[in-house]
């Protein structure tokens, strides 16, 4: 328990970031998995060849390893499980092992001499000088957990199976007819009269009656039903709490300053300025009057064209460098500049104008933040200990109250809440544990029984019992008159609007001026700009829903849609079509543009076809053990 509050850190891109992991078929293979030995049990079985559990757990843990890269290590993993990231997993390894299987029937293989410029080329086991060096390759291989056998294994498996890849998918680029086709659709325009039927011109309504009242109340009934509510205590240990109680002595900083030495240390930095060349004759010109004592930025200015704050890197370390420009920017006398160095990004010249050496913060300086460390610490033991205690209370046979009681707990008391965390005033109900798990926690817990002891964010735990249930019921009329009066009046203004708008479509029908048919009903038509298939162009106030729909229609059709506060009627006016032959360019990159997503396709589609030959068969239970 203690480590997953220590490890376990919140995402604000949870969905965006699962997203991204069911794209990543292009990312499979050597660099993002550790095979593991596996036994019994299997995950899955593709054909004959299982899938050991161990190996899924493996390819798990690197899957997590590296959204936790990409965002820093703030993700939440559990949401991540509880969202299928296992079984996504799964599915990689599924039609990775398909492929194996393709390539092997259609007897592919790699030879030796193939992986080892695979390997010689692989720029994560160079040196600085760009050569490969064994010492690097075999230290990678440790980190990775791999061993060479494995690795090269691993890499044959790959290479074996990009060939099978490239040969049902040689697909650099889609066909021409359909990049002409998506282009076509995407860039065609149209033109529309369009009205708008303001609701606030609908004119006065009359008072309705209790009939119209009630029979508004009944029929929009969700609309006016209070939520389920619960009465709740709820006994919350919290460590941000209990750490502004924690005091921490000077001998405590010193020796925790200490087991932190490596957090405190401050690299070297350097205030640098560059310029970068296109060509390296252009920066030999430019380095050549360096050296005759040229001002560095006037060589900047007559031969690069650079002044000013283009001129200025600024205070950088070395790791915020490119590779190429680090060692010798960073090899430097202050003063100093570098003849021209090659990188991805052109010819540069670099020059030191300050160094700020490294150094080690002093405990004066790391006191601030390590007496806020250390506190957290010891207040996430003192959290981890009291929750032991309380479980073993509530094991007992003690009451919650009584638990609470025993360890020094409050155990408080929640009247009313709904599941947003609302009171029946809409107020938000404060002090509520941590996280995101204790309303759904709550309202799982039956009448009159305890939760588990169940995490609240990153540092904390809660134990709550539900004391009260409060069924949703329907407002009474009284209770909700004027909400109700309000509602009924606006929907009786929108249904004036929507009238009005579906016989301005009624009239435009046909070969008849559109500003006869506007002024006939109080209004004014307007010709739209022309707009694309994706609204772009579109008049501002013209409702989204309306754009699609417009594209369906043939030149005199019409068509309505409901806007903010209005409704809307529009008849198609006119239609640009586009013109292929003079995008040739944008064409040509629709159909670059393509090209991976139908090679992905066909890959999917080849490994489907292949579950015929090689039956699937998924354990379903050994998946779920790695999302607990």
């Amino acid at each position: 328990m203690l480590e997953a509050i220590r490890k376990r850190s919140a995402s604000l891109l949870v969905k965006l970031l699962f997203g991204l992991l069911i794209l990543s078929f292009a990312a499979w293979g050597v660099g993002d998995m550790i095979r593991v030995a596996g036994g019994p049990p299997k995950a899955a079985s593709v054909g004959d060849i299982d899938i050991p559990q161990d190996q899924l757990r493996s390819e798990l843990n690197n899957e997590v390893n590296r959204l936790r890269q990409m965002t820093g290590g703030k993700i939440d993993i559990e949401r991540l499980q509880a969202m299928g990231l296992a079984n996504t997993v799964l599915q990689q390894i599924i039609t990775r092992t398909l492929l194996n299987q393709g390539a092997r029937d259609l007897g592919l293989s790699v030879g030796d001499a193939a992986l080892r410029r695979e390997i010689n080329a692989n720029a994560n086991f160079h040196n600085t000088l760009g050569q490969f060096d064994p010492s690097i390759y075999r230290n990678v291989l440790s980190t990775s957990g791999l061993s060479e056998e494995g690795y090269v294994t691993m890499l044959r498996g790959d290479l074996t199976r990009n060939q099978l890849i490239d040969t049902i998918g040689v697909m650099d680029q889609a066909p021409q007819a359909m990049a002409v086709a998506l282009f076509q659709a995407r860039q065609e325009k149209r033109m529309v009269e369009i009205m708008r039927f303001g609701d606030d011109e609908a004119g006065d309504i009359p008072e309705p009656d209790k009939a119209a009242l009630e029979a508004f109340h009944q029929d929009h009934a969700a609309a006016y039903t209070a939520p389920e509510y619960r009465a709740a205590t709820v006994v919350y240990l919290d460590a941000k709490e209990l750490a502004k109680e924690i005091a921490v002595s000077d001998d405590d900083l010193k020796a925790a300053y200490n087991e932190r030495a490596g957090e405190y240390n401050v690299p070297e930095k350097r205030r640098l300025q560059q310029m970068v060349f296109a060509d390296e004759a252009t920066a030999r010109t430019a380095h050549d009057l360096l050296i005759q004592g040229t001002d560095f930025a006037e060589v900047a200015k007559t031969v690069a064209g650079i002044e000013g704050k283009a001129l200025e890197l600024g205070l950088i370390s070395r790791h915020e460098m490119l590779p190429e420009l680090a060692e010798p920017a960073f090899g430097l006398p202050n003063g100093g500049f570098t003849p021209p160095i090659k990188s991805p990004l052109g010819w540069h010249i670099l020059k030191t104008v300050s160094i700020q050496r490294a150094r080690t913060k002093t405990l004066d300086e790391a006191r601030e933040a390590l007496v806020k460390v250390v506190s957290h610490d010891r207040a996430i033991d003192a959290v981890f200990d009291l929750s032991n205690r309380l479980e073993d209370a509530l094991g007992g046979g003690s009451t919650l109250e009584e638990a609470a009681q025993t360890i020094g707990a409050t155990a408080r008391k929640i009247a009313q809440i709904d599941s947003r965390g609302l009171d029946p005033k809409g107020q938000k109900v404060t002090g509520l544990p941590a996280g995101q798990s204790f309303l759904p926690t709550l309202f799982q817990t039956p009448e009159g029984e305890e939760s588990a002891l169940t995490e609240a964010g990153n540092d904390g735990y809660f134990v709550v019992r539900t004391d009260g249930v409060t069924e949703p019921t329907l407002r009474p009329l009284d209770t909700v008159l004027a909400q109700v009066t309000r509602d009924w009046t606006a929907a009786q203004r929108t249904k004036i609007s929507d009238d009005k708008a579906a016989k301005a479509a009624e009239m435009l029908k046909g070969p008849v001026d559109a500003a006869k048919v506007a002024a006939d009903l109080g209004t004014e038509v307007v010709l739209s700009t022309a707009f694309t298939r994706d609204g772009k162009g579109a008049p501002a106030d013209m409702p989204p829903a309306m754009v699609g729909p417009v594209f369906d229609l043939k030149a005199g059709e019409t068509t309505t849609a409901r806007g903010t506060g209005a409704s809307f009627a529009a008849r198609l006016k006119g239609i640009e079509p586009a013109d292929p032959a003079a995008n040739e360019e944008v064409v040509k990159r629709i159909a670059r543009d393509l090209g991976p997503s139908l090679r992905n396709d066909l890959m999917v589609q080849y490994a489907d076809a292949m579950r015929a030959d090689y039956p699937v068969s998924i354990n379903q239970r050994a998946v779920n053990d790695l999302s607990q």
